[in-house]
């Protein structure tokens, strides 16, 4: 049985063609995660209660995904 909602699927099918250029499996797994923390209820400023959310056993992939992303190193 899916657990997936609607509007997961619809996200999903959105996000495809930005995921189809995240050329590693994890990082394209952890995309919509994020996405999801981003446009999802609750606190968005940190990264931490957003994964607590969405993936809680997650974190440090989640994290990863994030520092990772161009632009987002810091000097």
């Amino acid at each position: 049985m899916s657990t997936s909602v609607p509007w997961e699927h619809e996200l999903r099918s959105w996000l495809e063609p930005f995921l189809a250029h995240l050329h590693h499996p994890a990082r394209r797994r952890m995309g919509p995660l994020y996405v999801v923390g981003l446009i999802g209820p609750g606190e968005r400023k940190s990264l931490q209660p957003r994964a607590a959310r969405v993936a809680p056993a997650d974190y440090d992939q989640l994290h990863h995904f994030w520092r990772s992303a161009p632009g987002t190193r810091r000097r």
